[in-house]
């Protein structure tokens, strides 16, 4: 539970854990940087999940996303 614009650091389990939550918590996201400096967002609607990547909102299943913030990061 970040506040402000800082950005702070957590492990892939956490990160794993958060998105796992995400689903059926409309108005919720949680927004990840790799260390080459791309930037997902991943966000809770009342109609399931998206995941923005490059300014592309795309719909997305819990299992996909999980696919995605594993690859993402490594």
């Amino acid at each position: 539970m970040s506040k402000g614009d800082a950005r702070g650091f957590a492990p892939l389990d956490t990160l794993v854990r958060e998105l796992e939550l995400l689903d059926g918590a409309p108005g919720s996201f949680v927004e990840w940087e790799n260390r080459h400096g791309a930037v997902r967002r991943a966000d809770s609607t009342g109609a399931g999940l998206t995941l923005t990547h490059d300014a592309t909102p795309e719909p997305v299943n819990p299992g996909q996303l999980e696919d995605v913030a594993r690859t993402s990061v490594q």
